[in-house]
């Protein structure tokens, strides 16, 4: 069965005009059971729902508030099915619009950000029913945000994973890989010795290059798009095989950056190279 207030509460206009000032001060103006209030408005009248929605201190105040959090829990979990909806409902639009999510850190690509935002969202309303902000302690958005923040390291570190398995191969914009079918292992004696003569060749172009070697990294200036390409040449004559952990530790730099500087600058670059000199 649904909580309802009694009803000498204040209605909710009367609340956010008797309250405005105060908002404007501090985020302790409002009593629990005018935050509940507010609640209640905004799932009995949608022009509540609305003005709710538009007061962003307001949100903030009551997604902080044990006692708002216990009753919107209530609402969620009742007997009452359009109800229940409703009050889902309200609590999804509210996080959004309180701009109480942890926002992206500088650290976080936007590509991994809203895959774990997204992620997040699903945990959120898929668990929504068994939370009970009573029995955990804490509010529907400091749930959230630690779901979120969780959620981040899982897809930065499977993507690491993916990166770190081996290298991709090199692709021109044709998509033509320059070490296509040029490896010196698992071949025969003589499509070795054509893999190996291919590899000298373009490694002897590589060193004689100084286009090459104006690019670079901006934290790591000695590492330079000649470099980092001479030392994948170099380890995939011995075996195609390569990971990025071990060619950061070799140039002592973080993977990230390194992988970065790979894909947006080294390997375009080497990419023209290759067609300037024939090898794709």
């Amino acid at each position: 069965m649904r909580k309802r207030l009694e009803p000498h509460v204040l209605p909710f206009s009367r609340i956010m005009q008797t309250q405005t000032r105060t908002l404007a001060q501090t985020m302790t103006g409002i009593s629990n059971e005018s935050l509940c209030h507010c609640l209640e408005q905004a799932l009995e009248s949608s022009r509540a729902r609305t003005q709710l929605l538009q007061q962003q201190n307001l949100l903030h105040q009551i997604l902080e508030n044990q006692l708002a959090c216990r009753w919107l829990h209530e609402q969620i979990t009742g007997t009452d099915g359009p109800r229940r909806l409703k009050a889902r409902s309200l609590l999804i639009n509210m996080m959004q619009k309180s701009g109480t999510i942890t926002p992206r850190r500088s650290d976080v690509t936007l590509d991994d950000y809203d895959e774990a935002l997204s992620r997040s969202w699903q945990e959120f309303m898929k668990k929504l029913d068994a939370y009970n902000p009573a029995q955990d302690n804490a509010s529907y958005r400091n749930w959230f945000n630690y779901v979120l923040r969780r959620r981040i390291i899982d897809v930065q570190n499977r993507r690491w994973q993916d990166q770190q398995r081996r290298i991709e191969p090199f692709q021109g914009d044709e998509g033509q890989d320059p070490l296509e079918n040029r490896s010196v292992e698992g071949t025969s004696e003589g499509a070795m010795m054509e893999g190996q003569i291919y590899l000298e060749q373009l490694e002897a172009a590589v060193k004689s290059e100084r286009s090459l070697t104006t690019c670079h990294m901006r934290e790591y200036p000695y590492v330079t798009c000649q470099l980092l390409m001479l030392t994948i040449l170099h380890h995939y004559k011995l075996s195609p095989d390569l990971s990025w952990k071990k060619i950061a530790e070799e140039f002592e730099v973080p993977q990230q950056p390194l992988y970065a500087f790979y894909t947006n600058t080294a390997l375009p670059t080497f990419a023209r190279f290759c067609r300037q000199h024939h090898f794709i």
